[in-house]
């Protein structure tokens, strides 16, 4: 469902970025919402754990969030540029944007981690 791009993990392993295109033909938009699609807020954080899995092996589940803010619309065909920073082993920042534009933001806890 993801396609990521130019995935990197720093050296000392606590922040990861990549980017990801939004697939038009995602069957996400269906229906959210008629003549108006935008990614829901549920895809967006599926995009980051399916991005802590392929790129790291911190070995995590999102568990919560605290302090999400969903910012501005995520639309079909833009390229997402995400970050995820670890501040310990179970939480982590993260926020996607676009053009140099914030579309959202937060911390999660995370479980299941190897490595903080």
């Amino acid at each position: 469902m993801f396609e990521f791009r130019d995935i990197t993990l720093s050296t000392n392993r606590s922040t990861l970025t990549a980017r990801c295109p939004v697939d038009p033909g995602c069957p996400c938009f269906s229906g959210h919402f008629p003549d108006r699609p935008l990614l829901p807020a549920v895809i967006q954080l599926q995009m980051l754990e399916t991005l802590m899995a392929a790129g790291t092996d911190w070995n995590v589940k999102i568990n919560a969030g605290t302090a999400l803010k969903f910012l501005q619309p995520v639309l079909p065909g833009e390229l997402l540029d995400l970050r995820l920073e670890r501040e310990d082993a179970s939480k982590i920042r993260f926020s996607l944007s676009s053009g140099g534009s914030l579309k959202s933001k937060g911390q999660l806890y995370v479980s299941g981690a190897n490595h903080a």
